[in-house]
Protein backbone atom coordinates (compact mmCIF):
# COMPACT_ATOMS: atom_id res chain seq x y z
CA UNK A 1 0.00 0.00 0.00
CA UNK A 2 2.80 2.39 0.82
CA UNK A 3 4.23 2.15 -2.69
CA UNK A 4 0.85 2.87 -4.25
CA UNK A 5 0.18 5.82 -1.93
CA UNK A 6 3.63 7.35 -2.46
CA UNK A 7 3.23 6.98 -6.22
CA UNK A 8 -0.15 8.76 -6.30
CA UNK A 9 -0.12 11.24 -3.40
CA UNK A 10 1.33 14.26 -5.24
CA UNK A 11 -1.39 13.89 -7.88
CA UNK A 12 -4.11 14.06 -5.21
CA UNK A 13 -2.43 16.91 -3.36
CA UNK A 14 -2.29 19.00 -6.53
CA UNK A 15 -5.93 18.18 -7.29
CA UNK A 16 -6.96 19.66 -3.93
CA UNK A 17 -4.43 22.52 -3.98
CA UNK A 18 -2.54 21.24 -0.92
CA UNK A 19 0.98 22.46 -0.16
CA UNK A 20 3.52 19.96 -1.51
CA UNK A 21 6.42 20.74 0.80
CA UNK A 22 8.12 17.71 2.34
CA UNK A 23 6.31 18.03 5.67
CA UNK A 24 2.86 18.23 4.09
CA UNK A 25 3.60 15.34 1.74
CA UNK A 26 4.74 13.15 4.64
CA UNK A 27 1.71 14.14 6.75
CA UNK A 28 -0.64 13.34 3.87
CA UNK A 29 1.03 9.98 3.24
CA UNK A 30 0.83 9.09 6.94
CA UNK A 31 -2.84 10.05 7.24
CA UNK A 32 -3.69 8.14 4.06
CA UNK A 33 -1.83 5.04 5.24
CA UNK A 34 -3.58 5.15 8.63
CA UNK A 35 -6.93 4.83 6.90
CA UNK A 36 -5.96 1.87 4.71
CA UNK A 37 -5.68 -1.81 5.51
CA UNK A 38 -2.07 -3.02 5.31
CA UNK A 39 -1.07 -5.16 2.35
CA UNK A 40 2.28 -6.93 2.66
CA UNK A 41 3.84 -8.91 -0.17
CA UNK A 42 7.01 -10.98 -0.23
CA UNK A 43 8.24 -11.46 -3.77
CA UNK A 44 11.22 -11.36 -6.09
CA UNK A 45 12.39 -8.06 -7.58
CA UNK A 46 11.27 -9.17 -11.05
CA UNK A 47 7.69 -9.62 -9.88
CA UNK A 48 7.32 -6.22 -8.20
CA UNK A 49 6.11 -4.22 -11.21
CA UNK A 50 3.34 -6.63 -12.29
CA UNK A 51 2.12 -6.98 -8.70
CA UNK A 52 2.15 -3.21 -8.14
CA UNK A 53 0.13 -2.73 -11.31
CA UNK A 54 -2.38 -5.39 -10.23
CA UNK A 55 -2.81 -4.00 -6.71
CA UNK A 56 -2.93 -0.39 -7.92
CA UNK A 57 -5.85 -1.22 -10.22
CA UNK A 58 -7.55 -3.25 -7.51
CA UNK A 59 -7.13 -0.79 -4.62
CA UNK A 60 -7.12 2.65 -6.27
CA UNK A 61 -10.65 3.46 -5.09
CA UNK A 62 -9.69 2.85 -1.44
CA UNK A 63 -6.54 4.94 -1.88
CA UNK A 64 -8.54 7.73 -3.52
CA UNK A 65 -11.02 7.92 -0.63
CA UNK A 66 -8.34 8.00 2.07
CA UNK A 67 -6.06 10.37 0.14
CA UNK A 68 -8.96 12.78 -0.33
CA UNK A 69 -9.66 12.76 3.41
CA UNK A 70 -5.97 13.25 4.19
CA UNK A 71 -5.64 16.12 1.70
CA UNK A 72 -8.55 17.97 3.30
CA UNK A 73 -7.07 17.54 6.79
CA UNK A 74 -3.58 18.70 5.77
CA UNK A 75 -4.96 21.59 3.70
CA UNK A 76 -6.99 22.84 6.66
CA UNK A 77 -4.23 22.20 9.24
CA UNK A 78 -0.74 22.47 7.70
CA UNK A 79 2.06 21.92 10.20
CA UNK A 80 4.68 24.15 8.58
Amino acid sequence: MEGIVKDKIIYFMRQFDVCTCGRCVNDTIALTMNGLLPKYIVTTPAAVDPLMSYYTNRLISDVTVEATKACMIVKDNPRH
